[in-house]
């Protein structure tokens, strides 16, 4: 049953970016075509209801994204990201020795790194541009991802960093082992600055917020992923509206 959930997950996701590539090819203008490239930091946590004595952590994410089709303001976009998750989870003292496998810890944290890579498809909203050179927009839309590494440091008092295994973690504390993957709702906003008629440089936040349960099937505790992001990245081509005001024009969206 979780298996065909992964693939199924997996195969709807590739029916959407095949889709929207061919709507994408069909529509207009060459300004409305977008690769963009971004890194940057997050701030990731827990939330859920069974989320408790967690703080947040910081993690890196860098990938692409690119414009599959635009009408008017609006634009399908569809983004790969290697994404760091997790949070810092605190435990007492028999917790933390039971988890490092025996090795006696005073009350400390323990790091716990989720990896992902992650693919949202989001409906990106142009807003009217500022001065022809800055154009501001709104995105939001779903994220799939898919877990690639997990890892899990203990940060106790006078114990140094004993490795503690992540099945076990999870077993303590999802009383499951952690899903291979995960569904998300992206909110999103940033600005381009045009940078001649040919790209933009690219300022993104965004608010992303786990639907789907860390442990796999729907009876686990109720504990999920946040995060939010700030990324820095560089757009080849511009949109419409941008473009136009870039090379002189009116700034009229493309149709």
């Amino acid at each position: 049953m979780r298996t065909r959930n992964s693939s199924f997950d997996l195969r709807l996701t590739l029916m959407l970016l095949l889709g929207a590539l061919n709507a994408g090819a069909m529509s207009a203008g060459p300004l409305s075509a977008q690769f963009a490239v971004r890194g940057g930091v997050s701030l990731t946590d827990f939330f859920g209801d069974d989320a408790q004595l967690t703080e947040q952590k910081t993690g890196l994410n860098m990938g692409a994204a690119f414009s599959l089709l635009s009408i008017g303001p609006v634009q399908i976009v569809a983004e790969g990201y290697y994404r760091q998750k997790g949070a810092l989870q605190s435990f007492d003292d028999l917790q933390a020795t039971a988890l490092a496998g025996g090795t006696p810890l005073d009350v400390g944290t323990f790091e716990v790194g989720l990896d992902y890579i992650e693919v949202p498809v989001l409906a990106r909203i142009n807003l009217p541009t500022l001065g022809g050179r800055v154009l501001p927009y709104l995105a939001a839309g779903p994220a799939f991802a898919w877990k690639v590494e997990c890892g899990i440091k203990a940060n106790a008092v006078g114990a140094g960093s004993p490795a503690v295994d992540c099945d076990d973690f999870s077993r303590e504390n999802l009383g499951e082992t952690l899903a291979n993957h995960e569904r998300g709702l992206v909110l999103a906003g940033g600005f381009d600055f045009a940078v001649g008629s040919v790209g933009a440089i690219n300022i993104d936040a965004r608010l992303t917020r786990g639907l789907s349960r860390l442990a796999q099937g729907s009876d686990g505790p109720d504990i999920r992923n946040q995060a939010f992001s700030v990324m820095l990245g560089y757009s080849f081509g511009l949109p419409g509206s941008l473009g136009a005001g870039a090379m002189g024009g009116p700034g009229i969206p493309s149709r």
